[in-house]
């Protein structure tokens, strides 16, 4: 993950790091290793972790997969913690109980029952078709029916 700001010597200002573990947690480190915030999301595994769009405010999410449930984290949110906590480290602040108090996330779950078995996923919502698409429904489609 990187913030979209340009600098003169980066294409990025900054960048986070995010990584899942096997005991449930999502930690996420500065590019140099510096530990930001470490959140607990789930009591399975972490199975995958994807940046993309989101249907929740700031158009953006990082969704995390577990083999109980789907985690999903408001991508607003999170820089907002993120660039907190990296503030506060170069403040001198080591207590990430303290660091991780500035910066609530936003946090969307949706737990699994048991008879499911989750190998992948993807976030969708109710999206514009494109033209190509409505001209190609309207080729294919019978005398007077509607799109």
């Amino acid at each position: 993950m990187g913030c979209n700001r340009k600098t003169e010597t980066s294409l990025y200002d900054w960048t986070a790091i995010c990584v899942g573990l096997s005991n449930g947690y999502v930690r996420f480190f500065t590019d140099r290793g510096l530990l930001l915030r470490s959140d607990h999301v789930s009591c399975s595994a972490i199975e995958e972790i994807r940046l993309g769009r989101s249907l929740m405010a700031g158009d953006q999410e990082v969704a995390v997969l577990s083999q109980t449930d789907l985690t999903c984290i408001e991508g607003l949110s999170l820089f907002i913690a993120l660039r907190t906590a990296k503030s506060q480290l170069a403040r001198g602040e080591t207590d990430l109980e303290k660091i991780a108090a500035y910066g609530k996330l936003n946090v969307e779950k949706l737990k699994f029952g048991s008879e499911f078995c989750v190998v992948d996923f993807g976030v969708s919502g109710p999206l514009k078709p494109t033209w190509f698409d409505l001209h190609s429904a309207a080729a294919l489609s019978a005398k007077d029916s509607y799109l």
